[in-house]
């Protein structure tokens, strides 16, 4: 097994990293006819975290299958590996971003793929890690970086950007209503002293609003910065055309979301490669030349079941959509109905 980390036993203050897959009898049902080739299908696991969703499509996977972890996250890189490297299948654990999934193919001299999974988001070690920056419990530094190779963290957003700017993130990824409020109180707060730790901007943020709103909105801040930190709207942008056209026909590609601007991004990416037109509003006729490559599988995104909710609350806004790569199917003259959307 090609890696690129060390297999050593990696521990954080005697933790290992652990993550409970989200919707992992789901993902099995769905994508692992992907891992079935025994004459070398490829299939990438592009937040390979833990590696819980991969190691259980390795055990289902054919011998010829070849698979491919990919994550920022040098820690997650580090432990898949190790977790991993009793699987033949599972040829290589890469640290990189996913948005640079086209690159990486082009290196490993892969051409096409027969199958691919997102589970975006942050995992549970690095929202339960006080270190990391991700939380507003207790008191650590203000990373929030999914990978250490990223250069700007949450501290120095919120020392240099001003008022509107932190108030179009807060607004935009968070949907918190006191965004300007807050925004004014940070960058009165900075002209005293930096805002260098988790605690620093919760203590900010619990002087401008109510007790009784207090923890909805350190939740929604933080989590439009950890967003905005890891540019995790423009990763998705990114991603999405190049594994889909990297996929061969009857190749899938899974998506678990947690946020409605993740599954917006999924969703309008599906239609627009499975042949909606794309033409302004009463065009009488369609122009764009939208094509069909790829059908959806599910007409609704799928949510964890009542006894996976039960053991993992944190699942709750899981949304699972998959789709299938199909031969190309010139749509150019549909019909223009619901282009509006």
């Amino acid at each position: 097994m090609c890696t690129d980390k060390d297999k050593g036993d990696v521990t954080r203050d005697d933790k290992t990293f652990s993550h409970q897959p989200v919707l992992l009898d789901e993902v099995i049902q769905w994508l692992s006819i992907a891992v079935s080739d025994t004459l070398g299908g490829v299939f990438f696991d592009l937040t390979v975290g833990g590696a819980g969703h991969l190691e259980a499509l390795a055990k289902l996977s054919a011998s010829g299958a070849n698979l491919y972890g990919l994550d920022r996250d040098e820690l997650a890189v580090s432990v898949a590996t190790k977790r991993l490297s009793t699987y033949p299948q599972v040829k290589r654990i890469i640290n990189a971003p996913f948005s640079t999934f086209s690159s990486v193919i082009k290196e490993l001299e892969i051409e096409t793929i027969s199958g691919a999974l997102l589970d975006l988001g942050v995992s549970s070690p690095q929202i339960d890690w006080a270190e990391r920056g991700f939380s507003f419990q207790g008191d650590a530094p203000l990373d929030m970086r999914m990978g250490q190779q990223q250069t700007t963290t949450a501290s120095e957003m919120v020392n240099s950007l001003g008022v509107s700017e932190l108030s179009a993130i807060f607004w935009k990824y968070g949907e918190e209503k006191r965004s300007s409020r807050i925004s004014k109180a940070i960058v009165a707060a900075r002209d005293t002293q930096p805002i260098v730790t988790t605690g620093d901007l919760r203590n900010i943020i619990s002087s401008t609003v109510g007790p009784a709103n207090l923890t909805r909105t350190l939740a929604r801040i933080f989590q439009a910065l950890r967003i905005a930190v890891n540019d995790e709207l423009g990763e998705l942008e990114k991603v999405l055309p190049q594994v889909i056209d990297s996929l061969e026909v009857g190749g899938r590609v899974g998506v678990i979301s947690y946020h409605s601007l993740e599954d917006r991004i999924v969703k309008q990416t599906f239609a627009r490669y499975a042949g909606k037109c794309v033409c302004p509003p009463g065009m009488p006729m369609c122009v764009c030349g939208a094509q069909k490559e790829l059908q959806p599988l599910v007409k609704k995104p799928i949510g964890a079941s009542a006894r996976e909710l039960e053991i993992n609350p944190r699942s709750r806004s899981a949304k699972f959509r998959i789709a299938e790569r199909v031969e190309l199917a010139n749509s150019a003259g549909a019909s223009t109905e619901g282009n509006n959307e």
